[in-house]
Parts: C-alpha cells; structure tokens; sequence
C-alpha cells in the first residue's frame, strides 16, 4: 500500500512541474551569455575624442606654463616634429601608471616613423611635488617638463579641442609637424592603443 501511494505521488510530482527547479540554472547561464558584450573594435576615430582633419585643425594655442624646475615662465616651442603634449599630475594614478609606456612607445615611434617630441604640462598645485616625483624618474626629467600656472585658462584653451575639466587626466594632445592639432583624447592610454598613435603619425605624414 504504502508503494503505491509513493507511485501516486511521484506521478503527480511529474504532472505538477515539479522538476522545474532542475531546469533554472541552465536558464540563468543561456540569460549571461545572451548580454555577454562583444569586443569593441579598435579604430582611431574611437581613440580620440576629438580629431581634426588636416584642412581645418587647428593650432596650437596654450598658455604659457612654469618650465620645471626653473620656474621661469615659457610657452610650448614646437621643434616641426610630431608632438605629444601629456597633461598629468603627480596625484593622478592613471598618470603615473602609464608614464613608463608614453617614454617607450616614444621610442618606438622614434625608431620606426618619426620623432615625436613627448611634453608634459603638470596641474599640481606645487612645483616641489613635481621636483620630488621628478627627482626619482631620470628618464621623465630629462623631457620638457612644465607646470600649469593656472587651472583656468588652460581649461578655457583646451576646450575647443575636445577637452573638458582638468579632473579628467589624464590628457594627450596630438599636434603634426605643421603645429596643429590633429587628435585629443581624455583618459588613460590602454596597452594596444600604440598601434592607433602609430597609424595617426603615420597618416598625418603623408598628409
């Protein structure tokens, strides 16, 4: 008796659904790979926030700084080389994360494009912190090193470019040999964006 009421039940179990708690785990897998995001191509027109054709770039026009560590007062002096202008700071970890990767895709330019002259304007507030972090990174002091002088003209200057508040650094400004800017970009670099500033020095020479 007690064999045939387990018989009972177990068909009505069936009848009723009762296996569907078996089967939800296998929905919850199908329902995170249906959003599973596909991979962004890498493209220039995505790299930059901001691009200028050769017909209508504009040039470069910044403030003058406080060349570190002198201090004395200077403007930007392109040498008729590629430039690539770094605005940092040394309270910025993304910053400092990629400064290593900007002096070797410098040099990687350098050996298989052209030169490109790497500048870097700093927006602490104190030309001592810039000293200090300077002082431990031979190779980053040996370039033109600068410190803003004020927050707000250079934000109003970098504006037009596609560039907005300085709490975004980092920034990298992209100016050809003709002293205009041809690419802007707010935020850090990713490891395989050197093929993409590669491709931008290689078409701007030929332009």
């Amino acid at each position: 008796m007690a064999g045939r009421a387990t018989l009972l039940l177990v068909a009505l179990c069936l009848m009723l659904g009762c296996t569907q708690e078996t089967s939800a785990p296998s929905q919850k897998r199908e329902r995170v790979q249906a959003v599973k995001p596909a991979a962004a191509a890498r493209t220039l027109e995505g790299f930059c926030d901001k691009s200028f054709p050769a017909n209508i770039a504009p040039p470069l026009a910044l403030p003058s700084f406080s060349e570190v560590p002198s201090g004395r007062v200077a403007s930007i002096n392109l040498s008729g080389h590629w430039a690539w202008i770094n605005v940092w700071a040394t309270f910025c970890a993304p910053c400092l994360r990629e400064m290593d990767m900007l002096m070797k895709w410098r040099g990687q330019l350098a050996a298989t494009v052209a030169p490109v002259d790497l500048l870097l304007v700093s927006v602490d507030e104190s030309m001592d912190d810039v000293k200090a972090y300077l002082a431990r990174q031979p190779g980053v002091r040996a370039l033109p090193n600068f410190l803003a002088r004020e927050r707000g003209p250079l934000e109003s200057a970098l504006k037009p470019l596609g560039l907005g508040s300085l709490d975004s650094i980092p920034m990298h400004i992209f100016v050809a040999p003709d002293g205009t800017v041809r690419c802007t970009r707010a935020g850090a670099l990713n490891d395989d964006d050197y093929h993409l500033i590669k491709n931008l020095v290689e078409s701007g020479l030929s332009q």
